[in-house]
């Protein structure tokens, strides 16, 4: 899996068949009792710390997305 997605990141999420061997693997392995999706993003990508009423967000971070 590790391999996988390193190639996915090399690739900039651009190989369909990459993603498509991903998807696959996700759907054989996570057992869901109802619908799910999968978003998977490359690059980065900032979540803001406060909102409008600068009350601070639990969920904010900055994180590098993949």
């Amino acid at each position: 899996m590790w391999q996988l997605l390193e190639a996915m990141k090399q690739c900039g999420l651009k190989n369909d068949a990459l993603m498509e061997i991903f998807y696959e693997q996700v759907a054989a392995h996570y057992q869901a009792a109802h619908d799910y999706a999968i978003y998977v993003f490359h690059d980065r990508y900032d979540v803001p710390v406060k909102g409008n009423d600068k009350e601070r967000q639990w969920e904010s971070r900055s994180c590098c997305g993949f």
